[in-house]
């Protein structure tokens, strides 16, 4: 029997292959380009959403998180770099 890994970040029913990806609405004074930019800076890459909405934009940036490929460790050091990238 294998053994699953928990991850305190995501459930650990969301590391099984094929999961989605992550919507955040991020709160910030910051448009979608900066917050992309600035995660590229610390190595993080994220995706825009804006490219899906025709109308109704969010007035807050809706940023992809994904995770393909990564583990437990990996992604939390991706989301304290996200917290340096946007501080």
């Amino acid at each position: 029997m294998s053994q699953r890994v928990f991850c305190p970040l995501i459930p650990s029913s969301c590391l099984s292959k094929g999961w989605r990806p992550v919507l955040v609405k991020i709160h910030l004074k910051r448009s979608e380009e900066w917050l992309i930019e600035h995660a590229s800076y610390f190595g993080v890459k994220v995706y825009p959403t804006s490219i899906y909405f025709i109308k109704n934009h969010s007035d807050d940036p809706i940023i992809k998180l994904g995770f393909s490929n990564l583990s437990c460790e990996e992604i939390q050091l991706g989301v304290k770099l996200l917290k340096k990238a946007w501080s």
